[in-house]
């Protein structure tokens, strides 16, 4: 049951920050490279959030249903009867927050329905409300985490730090996923403009990543101040080592995006160098974020278990119902 409970929450999480990703490169990063016409990325953008607010709802049902039988008790087929789900809906902080969410993710597939109708410049603004609404629903997975076991300031400071991390992955990691399409469409440009297009891109990027990983970093401390508190915790409980675990996967995406920002960037805006010395540039970039995303995708699966595990610093009374990492 914990290897099914730590897969849907890691499809979840996965599910929203790609989703919030997309739609913050829609809005900020695609510009001219994306083609901003109703056939162009807008289009895509919008199909794509649809995709993955679609998984991110199938995987929430299945969310609501593994908790409802975690608390009741009953087997999985008994716990989804009315009674007991109505029950945990009622009367659990889980399905309370669960039930803000569930509302959140309609308004958002309203929006998102509404989004081709507008004039381009409406359509916008629609696009940059889907964002929020995204962003909200990403953040508020806070709400149903670790620092549901602090009380007062403490509490408050953990889930602010909580929001913002997820935010911050969103930004980064979420927004990897779209630029790989990007340049994947582009990868066979040859000629100038469109090299400039994306070059300009790839610099939007690189400077909304580079604020998202100092957010991350920052919020990661203030997290573990929390949740494993000493060094002779994080090396002698199994949270600690999960933890180093996903910080070693997180250093392998800075060295990726390193050597990006360092290297390939600045060879794809050099405007000195032929037209296919570029593209060469584009097409490693492309090969270089699909990596990134791997290593995304193995950090996701590292946070479904931490969700399942208790922080080395908290007592094991905390309620198993609102472990999230």
């Amino acid at each position: 049951m914990d290897a099914i409970f730590v897969i849907v929450r890691a499809v979840h999480i996965g599910a929203l920050v790609v989703l919030t990703g997309g739609l913050v490169f829609a809005i900020s990063i695609a510009g001219a490279a994306g083609d901003g016409s109703e056939g162009g990325w807008n289009r895509t953008s919008r199909r794509f959030s649809a995709l993955w607010l679609l998984l991110a709802i199938g995987s929430g049902l299945a969310w609501l249903g593994l908790e409802a039988e975690t608390m009741s008790g009953q087997p999985l087929a008994q716990a989804l009867g009315r009674e007991t789900l109505g029950t945990v809906l009622a009367e659990s902080d889980f399905g309370q927050v669960w039930l803000t969410r569930g509302a959140l993710s309609l308004g958002l597939a309203a929006l998102l329905a509404v989004a081709a109708r507008p004039s381009p410049t409406a359509r916008r603004g629609v696009l940059v409300l889907c964002t929020i609404v995204a962003a909200a629903l990403l953040a508020s997975l806070a709400l149903v985490g670790h620092a549901n076991a602090e009380h007062g300031t403490q509490r408050a400071i953990h889930l602010a730090a909580d929001a913002v991390h997820l935010l911050a992955a969103g930004a980064w990691l979420g927004t990897l996923v779209p630029l790989a399409m990007l340049l994947g469409r582009r990868s066979t440009a040859t000629d100038g403009p469109t090299l400039d297009a994306v070059a300009d891109a790839v610099h939007r990027f690189s400077s909304l990543g580079l604020l998202a990983v100092s957010a991350l970093l920052v919020t990661g401390i203030v997290n573990a101040s929390f949740t494993v508190a000493t060094i002779p915790a994080l090396l002698n409980t199994d949270y600690g080592r999960l933890l180093l675990f996903k910080l070693a996967w997180v250093g392998g995406m800075l060295a990726l995006a390193a050597t990006n920002r360092t290297r390939l960037t600045p060879s794809l805006a050099d405007t000195n160098l032929a037209p296919s010395a570029r593209a060469a540039a584009v097409a490693r970039l492309r090969r270089s974020a699909v990596a990134e995303i791997a290593f995304g995708l193995a950090i996701v699966v590292v946070v479904g278990v931490l969700g399942r595990t208790m922080p080395a610093s908290h007592s094991s009374a905390m309620a198993p119902t609102m472990r999230m990492h």
